[in-house]
């Protein structure tokens, strides 16, 4: 019996984020199927490198394959339930926070998406985890609004930026920790009104926050979300 987990078949699944994607529509058959391979060997949180220069790409662990796309919130769950250590890490550093964060521009279903969000954050006790670049989660949600600040098309998801930046700094997010969206080249030279809207941004909320005191509860910040 193969036992491998490292092993990729022609379109670059290995065996678990095989079952990922191929059984998203049957969560108990994913359930079982991860399960099984839990139990026989196969190391949940399993990540590599990659190596560039012989062509094999980096595999992520599969928590943060969730991250990617809408409507993976129970199998996120799953995942967990079996084991898996939601601030665990990428080659790069990267947390499933992180790698959110990072994609959170082409979500389809924004509100599926942000349950499963909801999940790690109401897990996680490392929402200020910096990666191998210096970067956080909160970073990584500046990047991506300024990447559609000037984008009339992409008002929805501005908003929901907004939104995500709202719920991150309620759930403990430090925005000094990451200056990379102003300080990187990409960013500083071609978005400083979209700075400017970041920084009143994040002042205006400090000054609502110490209005109303407290912040709230991630569980309570989702409701407008959701």
């Amino acid at each position: 019996m193969r036992k491998r987990h490292d092993y990729e078949d022609n379109e670059d699944y290995d065996t678990l984020v095989g079952m990922l994607s191929y059984t998203k529509n049957t969560r108990e058959d994913f359930k079982k199927a991860l399960s099984w391979a839990v139990q026989n060997g196969f190391p949940i949180d399993y990540s590599t490198e990659g190596s560039e220069h012989w062509g094999i790409k980096p595999r992520p662990p599969l928590l943060h394959e969730t991250m990617f796309y809408s409507g993976y919130e129970e199998e996120t769950k799953i995942i967990l339930d079996l084991g898996s250590d939601v601030n665990v890490q990428d080659s790069e550093g990267n947390t499933a926070l992180i790698v959110a964060a990072g994609n959170c521009v082409p979500i389809v279903n924004k509100k599926k998406w942000m349950r499963n969000v909801k999940t790690i954050l109401e897990k996680t006790n490392n929402i200020n985890h910096l990666n191998n670049k210096k970067e956080t989660a909160f970073g990584w949600l500046c990047k991506e609004f300024l990447e559609v600040f000037f984008e009339d098309c992409w008002k929805e998801e501005k908003r929901n930026i907004l939104i995500l930046m709202r719920i991150f700094l309620d759930a403990g997010a430090d925005p000094n920790l990451d200056s990379s969206w102003f300080t990187d080249e990409d960013y500083h030279y071609f978005h400083p009104e979209g700075h400017e809207f970041i920084r009143n941004f994040i002042e205006k909320y400090y000054q609502q926050r110490d209005a109303l005191g407290s912040a709230n509860k991630v569980s309570d910040v989702f409701e407008y979300a959701l």
